[in-house]
């Protein structure tokens, strides 16, 4: 990506500490002169960062047996038997896959694993994928659960995004609360993929390759009044409930970030280059549609999934830095 600082003919670009009134004189003929009061925020910038680190696991690396204490993996709560198996019996890649299994039939007791693994994942666009293998003699369901905030044991303020299960009893995969299903298909290794764009606050699923759900809200999927963050991924075996006799999951990963746009969010206009005349298109944005961006990131300069204020800074830093 070029940039380039602003060429002299370039005004005055001047922000009050609440109201950052702008003041845009006249780049070029081809560029009219703009005088626009951004939305009013706080008089101490505190910007939103977009962060996290792309993730996956295999399981190969761990001995079989208990997952729990083992690469970041944790129980839901700790309790007799709640952690997943690291297991030789499948695999879609290497040796070993992680086995959910549950107390089928209900009543509490042991079995019911439900295995979490934290990330601190703020803003960007993000692919979660899981590999999924269901027996064909399988019972029971087990859960592949997203969320945007967790406090182990599921305690205020944890807030679920995407709350998907496989029920080989019904065999369908089955979203909650929202009840978009597709077939379950037993016997091989399968595709579950999230397409997580925090930007839009939307969310697409996918199993075997084929899409079921479309622009799911990411912060409203499931809780409500969530965050545009991934703090979790929770699978769980159903305990106490219908349980499940052995499901098994590998290859997963989370993978992306705050590129995964493909294009800068300092470039509103996307020609390549960040100069002046991506001023308009960054004011359009802010004020609250795309204008002339190219990209859902355009303008979001600061990561944070939002265009607001507090992208206004970063953006003239963009403008004026080397």
């Amino acid at each position: 990506m070029i940039r380039k600082a602003v060429p002299l003919a370039v005004g005055l670009l001047a922000f009050a500490p609440l109201g950052y009134a702008l003041d845009i004189t006249t780049i070029d003929a081809a560029k009219p002169v703009a005088q626009v009061a951004a939305p009013g925020a706080p008089g101490n910038w505190a910007f939103g960062t977009c962060s996290g680190t792309p993730f996956s696991d295999n399981f190969d690396s761990y001995p079989l047996g208990n997952i729990c204490g083992l690469g970041g993996w944790e129980p839901w709560t700790p309790g007799a038997d709640v952690c997943g198996l690291v297991s030789n019996e499948q695999a879609n890649s290497g040796a070993n896959s992680l086995k959910i299994i549950g107390n089928v039939g209900g009543g509490g007791g042991a079995g019911g694993d439900d295995q979490v693994h934290q990330f601190d994942i703020v803003g960007g666009v993000w692919t979660f994928k899981v590999m999924t293998f269901v027996p064909q003699d399988a019972t029971g369901q087990a859960w592949v659960i997203l969320l945007n905030q967790f406090v182990p044991g599921g305690v205020a303020p944890t807030n679920w995004s995407l709350q998907v299960h496989l029920n080989a009893g019904t065999n369908v995969v089955h979203v909650d609360f929202t009840n978009e299903e597709t077939a379950l298909i037993k016997g091989r290794w399968v595709e579950f993929r999230a397409e997580i764009d925090m930007p839009n606050d939307s969310v697409d699923y996918y199993y075997d390759g084929v899409q079921f759900v479309f622009g799911k809200s990411w912060t409203a999927g499931v809780s409500g009044g969530g965050l545009k963050r991934i703090a979790a991924v929770d699978l769980y075996a159903d305990e106490p409930g219908a349980g499940t006799s052995g499901t098994y999951f590998d290859d997963i990963s989370l993978q992306g970030g705050c590129g995964g746009c493909g294009f800068d969010p300092c470039d509103t206009d996307c020609d390549g280059d960040v100069d002046a005349f991506d001023i308009e298109p960054f004011i359009n944005v802010l004020l609250g549609g795309f204008g002339s961006g190219c990209s859902p990131c355009s303008g979001d300069v600061d990561g944070d999934g939002d265009v607001d204020a507090f992208d206004i800074e970063p953006f003239i830093a963009c403008l004026v830095g080397p």
